[in-house]
């Protein structure tokens, strides 16, 4: 379940939370009693709350995911603020979930402190090189994304490993392996949080 949010030092810059709009949002600064955070929907940036006047929520990186892709679990929407697409299933292109899975993963490596010390800041990636591959079915199926990515210091290779459960897509894994070989994990299927 999402947690509450009630004081700044409960959340820090690379955490995931739901701001007051319900989009899942990764926290990029904070000073004072707001944070600052990118829209992991629209990409919208910066989404800014003062935590004396709204409440948030943080989020697991399988709880914004969720969020992402199918809107908050917990809370039904206005109409009029569900970004996520309610299609049959024979309308869904699979390589939006892929792109979703990119773009999420990409998030949480440019913000997580081991790969940061492991690289040297800035981490950064170009579009160019994405590997992946997805099986799908109506109610299961498998998809893999595979990238590369550059510090100041070092390069790595970023493999993220999903599966489906009816129509949710689950990140099961996500690993960074340095050009040291240095592996770091940043979720593994049964964890929490990375």
């Amino acid at each position: 379940m999402p947690e509450a949010v009630t004081h700044i030092v409960q959340i820090n810059p690379g955490d995931l939370y739901e701001d007051s709009l319900r989009h899942p949002c990764l926290c990029v600064s904070k000073e004072g009693d707001e944070i600052s955070g990118l829209s992991l929907v629209d990409g919208s940036f910066p989404r800014t709350e003062n935590l004396k006047h709204v409440n948030i929520r943080k989020l697991t990186v399988q709880e914004a995911w969720q969020w992402r892709i199918g809107g908050p679990q917990d809370i039904e929407l206005p109409l009029h603020q569900q970004w996520w697409e309610q299609k049959p299933r024979y309308l869904v292109n699979p390589a939006r979930y892929l792109e979703n899975l990119y773009f999420f993963s990409l998030y949480q490596v440019e913000w997580h402190e081991r790969v940061i010390a492991a690289l040297g800041a800035p981490v950064r990636h170009e579009w160019h090189d994405v590997c992946s591959t997805i099986e799908e079915q109506p109610f299961s199926g498998k998809a893999t994304v595979s990238f590369t990515v550059k510090g100041q210091h070092r390069e790595a290779l970023v493999e993220v490993k999903a599966h489906k459960s009816r129509d949710d897509w689950l990140i099961d894994d996500l690993t960074v392996t340095t050009d040291s070989n240095e592996k770091i994990i940043l979720l593994q299927k049964g964890q929490n949080q990375p």
